[in-house]
């Protein structure tokens, strides 16, 4: 079994930790057996990641909502690419 809870070290912090456990069977008697990681800078890494994201699609919105296309996309006729149908932004 694998989950993420928060774990209070000695200190008293409490932490983010990323858990793997298992059952183990040993002389008719179980035992529950686990690693604990500490995942504190993946969870930092993780939300400056969703703050960036966040960002970036606050600044598409802005924009009015990134590329547009076809002819008189943002009030400007736009040339085809080549023979195809998409247009330059």
């Amino acid at each position: 079994m694998r989950f993420e809870t928060a774990h209070q070290v000695a200190s008293g912090k409490r932490i983010p930790v990323a858990v793997t456990a298992s059952l183990l069977a040993h002389d008719n008697r179980k035992y529950l057996w686990g690693y604990f990681y500490d995942i504190t800078e993946r969870k930092a890494m993780d939300d400056v990641l969703k703050q960036s994201v966040s960002r970036s699609e606050g600044a598409v919105g802005q924009s009015g909502g990134g590329p547009r296309n076809g002819p008189g996309a943002g009030g400007v006729d736009r040339e085809p690419m080549l023979s195809g149908t998409a247009w330059i932004c």
